[in-house]
Formats: structure tokens, C-alpha cells, sequence
């Protein structure tokens, strides 16, 4: 009889352990799930924003221009008019809602930098850090670092009229669950020319 018990205790402490590794591998699953999806967001509007000119072909100046609302990025079309962007609700460049998004918060900078030091500067210096800030429903924050130069692949006028594929964003879902779908997007260094 005391082996019996003994043994029913046993095997109720490996079930307690077995069921505590379980959980904390379950919960450690969702930090790498929220992790990810926050990192693809960010990576989302880098791709974005570094496709635009480095800076108002007509004009100049740090920021939005007249006309280029704070709601409607559609008609942005330098990297510092996304300079200070809140998004508490996330959407893509055409006002689109990203899916499965709610809860989510996104902040966008950008700031001219100091080549030899990579810190802040309030002088043109040529080069300009653009920082993403995704934050989960959590609370759990990811940051996206860019640099976009006055000179690059994107500011070389194609010889001739034609239309160029300068970035790919990708969604993809697995099943009717909304929950598997996730998105991304990257910058393509070599414009392709479209047919």
C-alpha cells in the first residue's frame, strides 16, 4: 500500500513539472509570436518610407509640406514627412487597415545623424536614420533602425519613361484563420523595370 502511494506521488510531481514546462513553453511561443509580427510591422514602413525621395523635390524643408496631411500618407513623398507618425490604429500607405492589428501602436522618426558619430543632428548632413517603433498589445516594444542617404539607388532618374518595381510588401495566410496572416515588406536596392 505505501508503495502505491508513494508512486501516485511520484508521478503527481513529474505531471506538475511536465505541465509547468508546457505552459512556460506555450507562453514563450506567444513573446516569439508578438516579437516577430512587431518586427515585420516595423519593417513594413521602413520599406515604406525609405522609397521615397530624401528630401521635398520642390521645396526642401524638415516635415510635412501644405497639402500633405497628418491622416493621409498617399501624397508623401519625401522620407521627412513621416518625421514624428503616431499610428494607434496601423494603416498602409493607401489608408488600408493592416489586419489583425488592434492593440497595436507604431511610431515613426526621423532625424538627420552625424556620419562619424551616428547620433542626432539638427544640420543637413546628407544622411537621414529613420526609427520604427513597434508596441505589442503587451506592452513588449521592437525597434527598426534605417539609414536613407541623399545619394543612393533611389534617387538615380531612370534614362528613360518607365515604370520601376522599387519595393514588395507581401501578406500571406494560412487557413480562414486570421490570426496565421502576417506581412512584410523590403526596399529593393536595384530598381527593376517593369514590362
Amino acid at each position: 500500500m505505501i508503495e502505491a502511494v508513494i508512486s501516485i506521488l511520484l508521478v503527481g510531481v513529474m505531471l506538475v513539472a511536465a505541465l509547468r514546462t508546457t505552459g512556460a513553453a506555450a507562453r514563450g511561443r506567444l513573446v516569439e509570436d508578438e516579437t516577430r509580427r512587431a518586427a515585420d510591422l516595423a519593417r513594413q514602413m521602413i520599406s515604406e518610407v525609405i522609397q521615397n525621395h530624401f528630401e521635398e523635390p520642390e521645396v526642401g524643408g524638415f516635415g510635412r509640406e501644405s497639402g500633405e496631411t497628418s491622416g493621409d500618407r498617399s501624397n508623401w513623398d519625401d522620407v521627412d514627412d513621416y518625421y514624428n507618425v503616431i499610428e494607434n490604429t496601423l494603416v498602409t500607405k493607401d489608408g488600408t487597415e493592416v489586419p489583425n492589428t488592434a492593440g497595436w501602436r507604431r511610431t515613426t522618426q526621423v532625424a538627420y545623424i552625424d556620419p562619424a558619430s551616428f547620433e542626432a543632428s539638427g544640420s543637413d548632413t546628407g544622411i537621414k536614420r529613420i526609427t520604427v517603433i513597434v508596441q505589442a498589445p503587451s506592452g513588449k516594444s521592437v525597434r527598426v533602425d534605417s539609414l536613407r542617404g541623399r545619394v543612393s539607388s533611389y534617387a538615380q532618374p531612370p534614362t528613360m519613361d518607365t515604370t520601376y518595381l522599387s519595393g514588395l510588401n507581401v501578406e500571406l495566410q494560412i487557413g480562414d484563420r486570421a490570426s496565421t496572416r502576417i506581412a512584410s515588406g523590403v526596399s529593393l536596392l536595384n530598381s527593376v523595370p517593369l514590362p
